[in-house]
This record gives C-alpha cells, structure tokens and sequence, in this order.
C-alpha cells in the first residue's frame, strides 16, 4: 500500500485470528463475538486519584487500540470489520463506602459484572467503573 491510498474502514478484511473465531459464531449475539466473551478485572487503587485523568487514559486506550471499536458482522454470508472513529468510554462511578465491608462489596459488585452481558455491539469495547 502506498501513502496515498486510503484504507475503507467499513470493509477490512478479517486477521487470521478473526477468521478462526467465525467458525465458531453463527453472526448473530452468540459464538466467541457474544455478550458472554469478555473479560472482568477488578483493582484496588490507594491514594488520590484524578477521574479527569482518569477518563482521559481510558480515550487514549480506546485511540491507541483498533479493536475497542471494531465491530464485526456478516452480510451475505461473508465477515467483515468495521473501524469506527476513537471514543470516551463511559466511566460508572458506584460508592461503596456505606457497605459494612467495602472489600465484600466491591468482591461482589465484580462478580455482578462478571454475569452481566456485555453487547459485542457497543463501541467502545470497554466498561470502567471506579
């Protein structure tokens, strides 16, 4: 490719890794691109913390990183990519200082995110909760 084409970020073609995963999906909200495909962290920050900053890492994760907002899907019985444009992620902010025992609480409130279904259709792919 040459500095003068421009690549279409509605039809990129699948990596290898991708077209092996469409084996297992059958395009719709199930398979390795469903809701249940996600992985849950949860991590225990001392001291002050900047939510401004905060929120402007969670942007510079989603620009850096194509595959927080890639969606994929099949038309015609062939997948594709779709890159869309960078975007904030959405910061949830959930107090658990009234809980008898934060560290139960916030054990609990991620297990709660862990059976929560999470769209392979909502760019970005990403979901923070402080």
């Amino acid at each position: 490719m040459t500095g003068a084409e421009v690549l279409d970020a509605t039809n990129v073609p699948l990596s290898f890794t991708q077209e092996f995963l469409t084996m297992f999906s059958d395009g719709a909200e199930t398979g390795p691109f469903g809701p249940k495909y996600h992985v849950v962290r949860g991590l225990r920050l001392r001291g002050e913390l900047d939510v401004v900053a905060l929120r402007g890492a969670l942007h510079d994760i989603v620009t850096r990183h194509e595959s927080l907002r890639t969606l994929m899907s099949r038309e015609n019985g062939s997948w594709r990519q779709e890159i869309l444009p960078p975007s904030t992620p959405d910061l949830l902010i959930e107090d658990l200082s009234a809980a008898d025992t934060r560290d139960r609480a916030a054990e609990e409130f991620i297990n709660g995110l862990e059976a929560t279904e999470f769209s392979s259709r909502t760019i970005p792919h990403i979901r923070a909760v402080l």
